[in-house]
């Protein structure tokens, strides 16, 4: 889950039309780009919850919300187990960059990172882009 510096992690659905164009806007991006297919790569309920706690995520706001029926889960981990074994559930494209994760919604932040990388590219995000890893672990409670 730790990224590497000049490294970008775009976890994105295939069989999704939106995700497909902002994985073609990522590719166009001056930085190394980890492509992670969620109908080829299962992801483990782990490396979610990892994800939740590590940037103080509700396990709740991964489900899509345009998906229907709505799941009726409740218990955080069983929500994981879902969302790992039906990856349409999974709210998707994300990004994460060392200390920036983002559920994309629009391409404004692929820009931003695109604007902020130098010819090495290395990414140098003002301050007030990067959100700080927290401390606390509640999300997955």
């Amino acid at each position: 889950m730790i990224t590497h510096p000049r490294e970008l992690t775009f976890i994105y659905d295939s069989e999704k039309t939106k995700d497909r164009k902002f994985l073609g806007r990522a590719k166009a991006l001056r930085l190394k780009l980890k492509d992670i297919d969620l109908q080829k790569v299962s992801l483990s309920p782990l490396y979610l919850a990892n994800i939740c706690i590590r940037w103080e995520i509700p396990v709740q706001e991964f489900v899509n919300p345009l998906v229907e029926p709505k799941p009726l889960i409740q218990k955080p981990h069983e929500l994981l187990k879902l969302l790992v074994k039906n990856p349409n559930y999974l709210r998707s494209p994300i990004l994460i960059h060392a200390n920036v994760f983002h559920f994309l919604d629009t391409f404004s932040v692929l820009e931003d990172l695109d604007l902020y990388a130098d010819s090495s590219n290395k990414i140098s995000l003002p301050f007030n882009f990067t959100k700080t890893i927290p401390q606390n672990t509640s999300a997955l409670q």
